[in-house]
């Protein structure tokens, strides 16, 4: 069943590559002929560091207007704030939406983070120090909170501490 699956993956997999092989260096062409005009020319590092230059201080100039922007809504949450006695329930819904959104966000980021768990962040896996070499760092964090003594003398063994959950 495995070698099945295995020969038809394979398979797929050789004609994706012939379909790029054969179109692809046209599609790059084309692309590259259609979009000619944002190419500079000469390609040059020097072209290259004078067009992040322009990057960066069209973004530092960007700030003003961005933070004006930011006055303007800000302004306008505090005129919705003044007369929340007139603020319809849709619009409450909508904003507790909103916020809910953020907070869904927020927390996929966070789970993201800590490598796609749900309950916190693996720290054996952050604070394993065996590449390090013999007895560099003097202990080594094992599973929940279990901290093991790493031997000086290098031959890989490792005995518990007698305070074993610190």
């Amino acid at each position: 069943m495995a070698s099945k699956v295995f020969l038809q993956l394979q398979g797929k997999a050789t004609q994706a590559s012939r379909v790029v092989a054969e179109y692809g260096s046209s599609y790059y062409k084309q692309v590259l002929e259609k979009n000619r005009h944002y190419v500079q020319e000469p390609p040059t590092v020097e072209k290259c560091s004078l067009l992040s230059k322009h990057l960066f201080y069209t973004r530092i100039a960007s700030i003003l207007g961005r933070y004006e922007t930011l006055q303007k809504e800000l302004d306008s949450v505090k005129q919705i704030w003044k007369n929340r006695q007139a603020l319809r329930v849709e619009d409450a819904g909508i904003a507790a939406l909103f916020g809910l959104e953020c907070f869904a966000w927020f927390c996929a980021g966070e789970m993201i983070g800590r490598g796609f768990t749900f309950t916190g962040y693996r720290v054996s896996t952050l604070l394993s120090f065996e590449d390090a070499g013999p007895s560099e760092f003097g202990y080594r964090l094992q599973g929940r909170n279990r901290r093991e003594t790493v031997s000086p003398t290098g031959d890989g063994r490792k005995k518990p501490e007698a305070d074993d959950y610190t």
